[in-house]
């Protein structure tokens, strides 16, 4: 029964390091290379150890199961205290001081759910954001929420955000799609949809004051490229004059995720593929609701993660330098990129075809004016966008840069979306650099 179990993890040690072999053999980045060695090293020091421990007598095998249960037991106690006490508990924690330290009131500590349930007992014609890819269909690919409604976004800022949705579930006053001219369609995820603040302190809102002109939002959060390219082929009007395309550092892990859907890869392989969502929008509002009456999905608690132990893998890996820490978007980033390269090429021929003009916007993350960061993305991006020949909006030169501490554009200088200061320093800069770019 011993030799049985060294056995078992002899073989799954072996099959767990041809997997890293094979992921070493097909990385195109030396970094993923690095990140895998290290995880090969240790697998090949248990595969050799359990190969030694096959041979030896049963007391010294006793004492090394003892060892191996002790340390993964540990390794759960570990894990289960991370996820009770996660990152973002923390970081609330943190918030929940300065908020009450700035404003003397107390910051909403409820869970979006939680906030849902108690603002619904007095506004039945309210609703939870959901990203459409929680409640996917074999009928229809959604990429916008519940229509005519109050719909809670997020809280970063001591209060939940909301809004009221237009007639086809996205972040603008309804009169905005009856408006003969549109000066900007916005696109993008969180940061396009506006997270996490309330009317008029949203980029669209911003640009609106700005431009003193209509401005369209079709931005969505959790939104990655490929959604993004599909909300345009759905919702894209004619009488547009701009198009602003918002690019996030994540999206190309988003894109990950996208490839792997059917539905939206149509929109890539055939330019004449169309859902037809804007006729749909009863079932789209039919389908979100009964998914918030069962319960929202993003607050269930991972088992799979759990049992993977990813909180304590990413406590470990904060310690470790950055060459061997893992970045899901260096992996096979060369094919990634050439399908961004790819939405964008059809974006801009979408754009000319609509007699409307294409920027593209770069959103920096809180990251990046940290120490040690890797900007080799940010670079790789803004060469891609230039090659193609798409004006390029570099917010991390027009506005971070140029603070003194870049951290105060952000929720009480914590991690998170953009703050109120933030989205209107990042709209000015984006109508003054399309007025520009256009004389």
């Amino acid at each position: 029964m011993k030799k049985f179990f060294f056995i078992t993890i002899t073989v799954i040690s072996a099959l767990i390091i041809c997997a890293f072999i094979y992921k070493i053999s097909n990385s195109l980045n030396s970094i993923n290379n690095n990140y895998y060695k290290i995880h090969l090293i240790f697998l090949s020091v248990i595969l050799i150890g359990s190969i030694i421990t096959i041979f030896l007598d049963n007391k010294k095998q006793d004492y090394i199961i003892i060892i191996i249960i002790s340390v993964v037991f540990g390794l759960y106690i570990v894990e289960s205290y991370l996820s009770i006490y996660a990152p973002s508990d923390r970081l609330l924690k943190k918030k929940v001081k300065i908020y009450k330290k700035i404003t003397g009131k107390s910051y909403d500590i409820r869970s979006k759910y939680e906030y849902y349930k108690d603002v619904q007992k007095n506004n039945k014609n309210i609703a939870l954001f959901i990203p459409p890819r929680f409640y996917p269909s074999e009928k229809i690919y959604s990429l916008s929420g519940i229509s005519n409604v109050k719909t809670i976004l997020c809280n970063e800022l001591g209060y939940y955000s909301s809004y009221e949705s237009d007639r086809y579930g996205f972040n603008n006053p309804d009169s905005e799609w009856d408006q003969p001219e549109i000066k900007y369609t916005i696109i993008g995820d969180s940061f396009a949809h506006g997270a996490c603040v309330n009317r008029p302190y949203d980029i669209a809102s911003n640009l609106r004051r700005l431009s003193k002109n209509s401005v369209l939002n079709l931005g969505y959060s959790g939104n990655g490229p490929l959604e993004e390219f599909a909300t345009l082929r759905e919702y894209l009007r004619p009488n547009v004059e701009n198009i602003l395309w918002l690019y996030y550092p994540n999206d190309l892990e988003d894109l990950i995720k996208e490839l792997k859907i059917d539905v939206l890869n149509k929109y890539l392989d055939n330019s004449k593929f169309n859902q037809n969502l804007i006729l749909k929008q009863k079932e789209i509002d039919h389908r979100a609701k009964k998914i918030i009456l069962k319960k929202n999905p993003i607050n269930e608690f991972n088992y799979f993660q759990f049992i993977k132990l990813n909180n304590t893998r990413g406590l470990i890996y904060e310690l470790l330098p950055d060459k061997y820490k893992p970045s899901e978007t260096q992996i096979k980033i060369g094919q990634r990129l050439s399908k961004f390269k790819q939405i964008l090429k059809e974006t801009k021929k979408l754009t000319s075809n609509n007699a409307s003009k294409l920027f593209f916007v770069y959103l920096p993350e809180y990251s990046q004016y940290k120490k040690k960061y890797n900007d080799t993305n940010y670079q790789r991006i803004k060469k891609l966008v230039n090659e193609l020949e798409i004006p390029f909006i570099d917010l991390h030169s027009l506005v971070f840069q140029k603070e003194i501490n870049p951290f105060n554009l952000f929720p009480f200088n914590l991690p998170g979306h953009y703050n109120k200061i933030g989205y209107k320093k990042i709209s000015d800069a984006i109508h003054k650099s399309v007025i520009d770019m256009k004389n």
